[in-house]
């Protein structure tokens, strides 16, 4: 017999802008819901330069 689980997972993304310099601040956070007791929350930030430029 074959058992599943179900999870789910709550993205919650901001971004503001940095008035002194070209560059904006991107901060993500993950939360993981399991049937259990188990919660993991993930965090992370991202700087982008507006004198870098991307090449398509």
């Amino acid at each position: 017999m074959i058992a599943s689980t179900g999870w789910s997972v709550d993205i919650f993304i901001d971004e503001d802008e940095d008035e002194d310099e070209d560059e904006r601040t991107t901060r993500a956070e993950a939360r993981l819901h399991t049937n259990d007791k188990t919660h993991l929350i993930g965090r992370g930030t991202a700087r982008r330069n507006e004198q870098v430029h991307l090449h398509r």
